[in-house]
Protein backbone atom coordinates (compact mmCIF):
# COMPACT_ATOMS: atom_id res chain seq x y z
CA UNK A 1 0.00 0.00 0.00
CA UNK A 2 1.30 3.03 -0.97
CA UNK A 3 0.62 6.47 1.43
CA UNK A 4 0.83 10.43 0.81
CA UNK A 5 3.81 12.36 -0.22
CA UNK A 6 4.36 15.55 1.89
CA UNK A 7 2.31 17.70 -0.33
CA UNK A 8 -0.50 15.51 0.16
CA UNK A 9 -0.27 15.72 4.01
CA UNK A 10 -0.06 19.40 3.69
CA UNK A 11 -3.14 19.76 0.99
CA UNK A 12 -5.09 17.15 2.89
CA UNK A 13 -4.84 18.78 6.11
CA UNK A 14 -5.37 22.26 5.17
CA UNK A 15 -8.51 21.26 3.49
CA UNK A 16 -9.80 19.61 6.51
CA UNK A 17 -9.06 22.57 8.93
CA UNK A 18 -8.87 25.81 6.12
CA UNK A 19 -7.91 29.20 7.50
CA UNK A 20 -10.70 31.29 6.97
CA UNK A 21 -13.84 28.44 7.49
CA UNK A 22 -15.22 28.29 11.01
CA UNK A 23 -14.46 25.03 12.47
CA UNK A 24 -16.28 24.58 15.66
CA UNK A 25 -14.11 23.54 18.94
CA UNK A 26 -15.87 21.64 21.62
CA UNK A 27 -15.47 19.77 24.73
CA UNK A 28 -16.09 15.55 25.12
CA UNK A 29 -17.57 13.85 28.45
CA UNK A 30 -15.84 10.67 26.59
CA UNK A 31 -13.09 10.13 23.85
CA UNK A 32 -13.94 7.99 21.01
CA UNK A 33 -13.71 4.07 20.98
CA UNK A 34 -13.37 4.44 17.19
CA UNK A 35 -11.44 6.63 14.74
CA UNK A 36 -14.72 7.26 13.29
CA UNK A 37 -16.01 8.98 16.70
CA UNK A 38 -17.80 5.62 17.89
CA UNK A 39 -18.35 6.43 21.23
CA UNK A 40 -17.53 10.35 22.13
CA UNK A 41 -19.77 11.83 23.90
CA UNK A 42 -19.79 15.58 23.97
CA UNK A 43 -20.43 17.90 26.76
CA UNK A 44 -23.75 19.81 27.45
CA UNK A 45 -25.58 21.99 29.94
CA UNK A 46 -23.85 24.40 32.11
CA UNK A 47 -24.23 27.04 29.21
CA UNK A 48 -21.44 25.21 27.12
CA UNK A 49 -21.03 25.88 23.33
CA UNK A 50 -19.22 25.07 20.66
CA UNK A 51 -16.77 28.19 19.38
CA UNK A 52 -15.90 29.06 16.40
CA UNK A 53 -12.16 29.02 15.16
CA UNK A 54 -10.81 30.03 11.35
CA UNK A 55 -7.37 30.47 11.86
CA UNK A 56 -4.20 27.34 11.62
CA UNK A 57 -0.65 26.65 10.75
CA UNK A 58 0.59 24.13 9.33
CA UNK A 59 3.93 22.29 11.12
CA UNK A 60 5.97 19.23 10.48
CA UNK A 61 7.31 17.29 13.45
CA UNK A 62 9.75 14.43 12.24
CA UNK A 63 7.40 12.83 9.54
CA UNK A 64 4.35 13.79 10.83
CA UNK A 65 2.29 16.94 9.50
CA UNK A 66 -0.04 19.24 11.59
CA UNK A 67 -2.49 21.56 11.93
CA UNK A 68 -2.62 23.42 14.64
CA UNK A 69 -4.85 26.49 16.01
CA UNK A 70 -3.50 29.36 15.82
CA UNK A 71 -4.26 31.83 18.41
CA UNK A 72 -6.01 31.02 21.33
CA UNK A 73 -9.67 29.39 21.09
CA UNK A 74 -12.00 30.54 24.25
CA UNK A 75 -15.37 28.86 24.92
CA UNK A 76 -18.31 31.21 26.68
CA UNK A 77 -18.47 31.39 29.79
CA UNK A 78 -19.85 28.38 31.84
CA UNK A 79 -23.38 29.22 33.89
CA UNK A 80 -22.56 25.94 36.21
CA UNK A 81 -20.54 23.43 37.28
CA UNK A 82 -19.13 21.11 34.15
CA UNK A 83 -16.92 18.35 35.47
CA UNK A 84 -15.23 15.13 33.92
CA UNK A 85 -14.35 16.65 31.09
CA UNK A 86 -11.80 14.24 28.92
CA UNK A 87 -10.75 15.96 25.95
CA UNK A 88 -11.55 18.79 22.64
CA UNK A 89 -13.48 18.00 19.79
CA UNK A 90 -13.69 19.95 16.34
CA UNK A 91 -16.47 19.80 14.17
CA UNK A 92 -18.55 21.10 10.93
CA UNK A 93 -20.76 22.96 12.64
CA UNK A 94 -21.81 24.87 15.50
CA UNK A 95 -24.13 22.14 16.73
CA UNK A 96 -25.01 18.30 15.47
CA UNK A 97 -22.23 18.68 12.33
CA UNK A 98 -19.43 16.28 11.72
CA UNK A 99 -16.42 15.44 14.02
CA UNK A 100 -13.59 16.75 12.21
CA UNK A 101 -10.75 15.76 14.91
CA UNK A 102 -10.18 15.00 18.77
CA UNK A 103 -7.80 14.12 21.24
CA UNK A 104 -7.56 14.20 24.71
CA UNK A 105 -6.78 17.13 27.37
CA UNK A 106 -2.88 17.13 28.53
CA UNK A 107 -1.35 18.34 32.09
CA UNK A 108 1.50 20.13 31.70
CA UNK A 109 3.96 17.28 31.68
CA UNK A 110 2.03 15.84 28.66
CA UNK A 111 -0.01 13.03 30.24
CA UNK A 112 -3.53 12.62 29.67
CA UNK A 113 -5.99 14.06 32.51
CA UNK A 114 -9.80 15.08 33.06
CA UNK A 115 -10.76 18.42 34.27
CA UNK A 116 -13.71 20.23 35.79
CA UNK A 117 -15.16 23.53 34.89
CA UNK A 118 -16.47 26.02 37.49
CA UNK A 119 -19.28 28.44 37.13
CA UNK A 120 -17.90 31.82 34.96
CA UNK A 121 -15.11 29.53 33.67
CA UNK A 122 -14.11 30.24 30.30
CA UNK A 123 -12.67 26.79 28.99
CA UNK A 124 -9.90 27.60 26.71
CA UNK A 125 -6.96 26.30 24.69
CA UNK A 126 -3.61 28.37 23.89
CA UNK A 127 -2.23 28.82 20.58
CA UNK A 128 -0.71 25.36 18.88
CA UNK A 129 -2.50 23.27 21.81
CA UNK A 130 -4.91 21.58 19.19
CA UNK A 131 -2.83 19.46 17.12
CA UNK A 132 -4.27 17.59 14.41
CA UNK A 133 -1.72 15.48 12.38
CA UNK A 134 -1.72 12.51 9.82
CA UNK A 135 1.83 10.60 9.76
Amino acid sequence: MGGLATYGKQTALAAILPNGTNAYVGLPFTLPSDDDGTGLVEASGAGYARKAHSAWTSIQDGTVWYRRNTGSVTLAALTAHLENVYGWGIWTAITGGSLIAWGPLLDAGGDETVKSFFPTNQPSFLANELKVGID
